[in-house]
């Protein structure tokens, strides 16, 4: 069975010619004004504040559960946005707002968003605006069309009918003020754009497809469980201010006389989900559903982070498109001692749709599946096993290892079992390599032939249309650290090369290059050479691993004599530690480390992956620039960067002064200060083999730590 995820367009949507500015939008005697997508309407809003205001910079109070990429083109405007606090009700949570007011600046502009079509706390918010002199501007675009409750309290509203209906992307804003441009709104387009012949058809197709029982959309390719989605915001900043074609609005009108009945439609759907979780104590849905006005967009129901995974996990292997919310700005990512209740909504909402073209099958068959997973949960709301199981021992690797794929989540619960997690595998570095370099990754577990997992993998995937994909393994698979060191290590190691050659088949992956995260010995060649795999020039990698559980004292002295003197006389030149805090300090080292790499002629990181890897956030990754001053100068800096268990020096740069003062061994012994006062266990020196510098080498040794050697290169097609 497949279930649509949005609604599909008709014939008689195709061939409607009327046309009228009026509305259900124009309600309550609304002006309403149309642009290409909902961001552009939210920037629209803000120019006009910022006019308003004689084009001084405005603040703009954006609750922290927000899809970020709606605030793509608010962030080329001048204005400054403050993310406040919600409940776990989804309510402005106003005790903290207050605080931001107090501590902060009071908002010119103040969004207060109708979540998934239920009214939000609008009698406190007019309020508060009326309050503090700010306007208030209702998001709805989760909801239908304007209601008593939702489209008429606000200083303007925007919705997003094509979330809920089926036409093109459009933002329809509404507003009090008697003036036909007064947002500025872009002139309607020519009558018809090729995109909206494309996408009637894309979508017409999509609907004879679903209609045949025909797969015709891969659940690989929709967002994963914690997905943020940073690059679909970068993307879809092109072409955001084109004009909305008269086509779109003849769409848009033809189902003006069908409200009513869509309406009855998507409340009679949410009513069955509803009342199959009524008989679960576990799971509940998200929103008091008043049976009166609201008009649902999704089925949003919560549950504890782990059941909620777990649910995702086996709804999307019964093929039932269940989906989380689509991302979170990155401040509040940065900051979740801030914004608890909202990282909280994120990992515990799952929605399901309801929409007019669900049919009465497919929403009990969403019933059904739901109802069975829950009764297997035990008093704690622990999945049980069993389940997932079923779908296993149907898997076409019947009994061989192979390779899953998994959400963070999971990623995070499986990765603490691996000891000396290397950067490249970080969940971090794959981001920062698809925001800078376009590479798609992909996580896994390592599943033996019972299904259970004995490891983690991050592939660097890109696709090449009607061939396959190309893939990239940097230093993987991960095992469990439970594994090294046992009898049975080495046909373990054998295990995690079969499934890596069996997800190549599985995912058509046509061309894998791959350096393992094995020691270099005979066997685990062989193996390699037994499953396909050719051997590539070029070095292994190599380098050495300082213990950071001992004691201070006990590390310093495991040094060699010469680096300790070195360092001695470091310390004696006055030298001060500087942490660099802002965007200056880090152009800073990145300057001079390029300005390296051309006297030097050597290739290193590139300049946007360097920047990438700064702005990217998670709960095991320290990006830590340091300087090292001398009379108030850097003389010297250093890149490191902490994942999982494990820290890593990146890059260095010195002055000749610093050179003199010894400024590489001050910052190295600073940092290694920092990270064991963080809780990491290990120090990697960044690299150490026969292809390295001798002078860096013989840097590098002084630290004495333990050298490892990995089997090198490979590749299978």
């Amino acid at each position: 069975m497949i279930i649509p995820i949005t609604p599909f367009p008709t014939l008689r949507q195709f061939l409607y010619f009327g046309f009228n500015k009026k509305t259900p939008w124009n309600a309550f005697s609304r002006q309403a004004s149309y642009f290409p997508r909902g961001g552009v309407a939210l920037a629209a809003v803000v120019r006009r504040l910022i006019k308003e205001r004689g084009g001084k910079q405005v603040v703009v109070y954006v609750p922290d559960y927000f899809c970020n990429q709606s605030l793509s083109w608010m962030r080329g405007e001048n204005c400054k946005i403050i993310f406040y606090p919600v409940t776990l009700e989804c309510k402005p949570d106003w005790e903290k707002v207050d605080e931001l007011v107090k501590n902060d600046h009071p908002p010119d502009l103040f969004i207060l968003v109708h979540y998934f079509g239920f009214c939000n706390d609008i009698e406190n918010a007019v309020d508060f605006c009326e309050k503090h002199g700010a306007k208030l501007l209702e998001d709805a675009a989760h909801a239908l069309r304007p209601t008593s409750q939702i489209g008429n309290r606000g200083w303007a509203t925007l919705f997003s009918p094509h979330k809920l209906l089926p036409f093109p992307p459009v933002g329809i804003l509404t507003y009090k003020e008697n003036v036909e441009d007064y947002f500025s709104a872009p002139p309607l387009g020519s009558f018809c754009k090729k995109s909206d012949i494309v996408w009637f058809l894309k979508r017409s197709l999509q609907s004879f497809l679903t209609d045949a029982n025909i797969n015709y959309k891969s659940f690989k390719s929709m967002p994963e469980f914690d997905y943020n989605g940073e690059d679909e915001a970068e993307n879809n900043l092109s072409g955001s201010y084109e004009t909305v074609s008269k086509t779109t609005i003849r769409w848009v009108l033809s189902l003006k006389d069908s409200l009513n009945d869509i309406a009855k439609k998507r409340k009679a759907n949410y009513q069955k989900l509803e009342h199959v979780l009524s008989r679960f104590n576990n799971v509940k849905p998200a929103f008091d559903n008043d049976k009166n006005e609201t008009i649902p967009y999704l089925f949003a129901f919560r549950s504890e982070e782990k059941t909620a995974y777990d649910i995702f996990k086996q709804l999307r292997l019964r093929r039932v498109p269940v989906q989380t919310w689509p991302d979170i700005a990155p401040e509040v990512l940065k900051k979740p001692e801030n914004h608890c209740a909202a990282l909280t909504l994120r990992k515990t909402i799952l929605t399901l749709p309801i929409h007019q073209d669900v049919s009465n099958q497919q929403i009990a068959y969403m019933g059904d599946v739901l109802s069975d997973l829950l009764s297997t949960a035990n008093s704690s709301g622990v999945i049980n096993n069993n389940f997932a199981g079923r779908f296993k021992k149907n898997s076409k690797h019947g009994n061989a290892p192979c390779l899953e794929r998994v959400e963070r989540v999971k990623w995070n619960e499986l990765s603490k079992k691996c000891n000396r997690f290397n950067m490249m595998q970080s969940w971090e570095y794959g981001d920062a390599k698809r925001l800078s370099q376009r590479w798609r990754p992909q996580r896994f577990a390592l599943l033996d032939e019972n299904a259970e997992p004995f490891g983690v993998l991050q592939a660097l995937t890109i696709s090449l249309p009607l061939i396959g994909g190309a893939v990239r393994i940097n230093r993987g698979p991960l095992l469990f650290d439970d594994i090294w060191g046992a009898n049975d290590c080495e046909e373990t190691i054998e295990k995690a090369i079969q499934a890596v050659a069996c997800g190549i088949k599985k995912r058509r992956w046509r061309y894998l290059n791959i350096s393992f995260e094995f020691p270099e010995n005979i066997k685990t060649a062989e193996a390699l050479k037994k499953y396909g795999f050719r051997q590539k020039g070029g070095s292994a990698w190599g380098s050495t691993l300082l213990s950071l559980e001992k004691s201070v004292e006990e590390i310093r002295a495991s040094f060699h004599g010469k680096w300790r003197n070195l360092l001695k006389k470091a310390e004696k030149s006055e030298l001060e530690l500087e942490h660099a805090e802002a965007d200056d300090d880090l152009n800073f080292l990145i300057n001079n480390y390029l300005q390296l790499q051309q006297d030097k002629n050597f290739s290193g990181i590139p300049e946007k992956l360097f920047r990438t890897m700064g702005s990217v956030t998670g709960g095991s990754w320290d990006f830590c620039p340091i300087f090292a001053l001398k009379n108030q100068e850097r003389v010297g800096g250093v890149l490191f960067v902490g994942h999982g268990d494990t820290s890593t020096y990146m890059v260095g740069w010195t002055s000749l002064e610093g050179r003199d003062l010894m400024a590489n061994y001050f910052l190295l012994w600073q940092a290694i200060l920092y990270f064991k006062g963080l809780g990491y266990k290990w120090f990697d020196v960044g690299g150490l083999n026969e292809d390295t510098p001798k002078g860096i080498a013989h840097f590098k040794q002084g630290l004495k730590g333990a050298p490892y050697r990995l089997v090198g290169n490979w590749a299978k097609y």
